[in-house]
């Protein structure tokens, strides 16, 4: 029997929104084969989205949660514009939150449909049933088709992957808010507001203590437009994390440089 502890919830964008459906899908399948391939049996890998033919192949190992959400006709402004994030962030709280109306767990991910979790961290989760939460403060940036992984010290300001929360605690957080729609934008469609939310509740959430997820940088479908990550704006962390925390935290970060075929096992990641 499959302990419901811990169910991951997997926002897809409008079809409309995908610049290349064949590929957002490929890139799918390979999250949900990271996050399937936990070391400790978990909860369910819910996947809210528009109907789309391709998600009947998802159908035997996830739940589908269908949503009649129109497409964000703000999905392709300028990254800078006023009107993207907050679109960006309104379309996938919402997607988030008709998942979590389908979900029983203890604890809820969100989880980005590009990215790949460490396979101990279900079972991190399942050793510590008392917890209020947890959010990935270290992990790795890649690039699709890199040779490496870039450390990140702050990972949790720069990926929507990255919050484990008492799915109790969530929607107290939700309701929080002055109103519901803000509720479900800031707490579920930025990854930004939750930790200090959490902590004036006085419930706040603790990191976890290893690299715990892969945010993926680069693609067409990237959510954020993100660009891919070189050697350039990798010393651009490692001197923030200098400035910030100090050499030693950059010099650890440094020494965390590792290659994609190192963490293969690890991560549960498609051969190269």
């Amino acid at each position: 029997m499959r302990d419901e502890t811990l169910d991951f919830i997997i926002p897809v964008r409008h079809p409309d929104n995908m610049r290349n459906r064949k590929t957002a899908m490929a890139t799918l399948r390979q999250t949900v084969q990271s996050t399937l391939r936990q070391s400790k049996r978990t909860g369910k890998i819910l996947i809210v989205s528009n109907p789309v033919d391709d998600l009947a192949y998802f159908e035997s190992e996830c739940t589908i949660v269908l949503v009649d959400l129109p497409s964000n006709p703000n999905h392709d402004d300028p990254r800078g514009s006023k009107f993207f994030r907050k679109a960006v962030q309104r379309d996938k709280g919402l997607r988030l939150h008709a998942g979590l109306t389908h979900s029983h767990a203890t604890y809820i991910m969100p989880l980005d449909d590009d990215d790949f979790l460490h396979s101990n961290l279900a079972g991190f989760v399942l050793e510590r049933p008392n917890s209020n939460g947890w959010f990935i403060e270290k992990g790795f940036h890649w690039t699709s088709g890199s040779k490496y992984l870039f450390p990140q010290n702050e990972f949790h300001r720069t990926c929507g992957s990255c919050h484990i929360v008492r799915q109790d605690l969530l929607k107290i957080a939700i309701s929080s808010c002055d109103d519901l729609e803000e509720g479900i934008t800031k707490m579920l469609g930025s990854h930004l507001h939750l930790i200090n939310k959490c902590e004036l509740l006085g419930r706040a959430l603790s990191p976890i203590p290893f690299r715990a997820a892969i945010k993926r940088r680069g693609h067409e479908n990237a959510h954020s437009q993100t660009g891919g990550m070189d050697l350039r704006l990798f010393v651009g962390y490692i001197s923030k994390t200098a400035r910030q925390a100090g050499l030693v935290q950059a010099t650890s970060q440094l020494l965390d440089v590792t290659t994609y075929k190192s963490q293969i096992k690890a991560f549960k990641l498609p051969p190269t």
